[in-house]
């Protein structure tokens, strides 16, 4: 049984309450992430932070990594957006689709050929 300092104390709170603004929708959101991701990765190239970048697009099996990843993340990120949002349903196809992707994206990672890592301070100054 509820007392009733609990109910004063719900009344007092509720006595202080008033409309929210409501949430952007998942999509809307999604578009503002990604073009923030966007601006981001543009001045990572224009940085030049990789200098064997023109290189590695050459490869198919890098470019379908890159690609593959970028589908799943923004999958991923769109199914979060979706279950942030109480009462909002998530599909099972949507996390189907998304396992998948995952699944699809350690396979490509496991055909990439490994490399010997002498030292830390190589990694760092080579990227692998």
């Amino acid at each position: 049984m509820i007392g009733p300092t609990h109910e004063r104390l719900v009344e007092r709170l509720l006595a202080d309450t008033h409309p929210v603004r409501p949430l952007w929708s998942p999509s809307a959101r999604l578009a503002m992430w990604t073009g923030l991701e966007i601006v981001t990765l543009t001045i990572a190239v224009a940085c030049g932070l990789r200098d064997d970048l023109g290189s590695h697009l050459r490869e198919p099996l890098f470019v379908s990594e890159i690609a593959v990843f970028l589908v799943a993340g923004t999958m991923m990120a769109l199914v979060a957006l979706r279950v942030a949002i109480p009462g909002l349903p998530i599909s099972r196809s949507a996390l189907s689709f998304s396992g998948l992707l995952i699944a699809l994206s350690v396979m490509l990672v496991t055909l990439e050929p490994a490399t010997a890592i002498s030292s830390a301070l190589e990694f760092f100054r080579n990227g692998a």
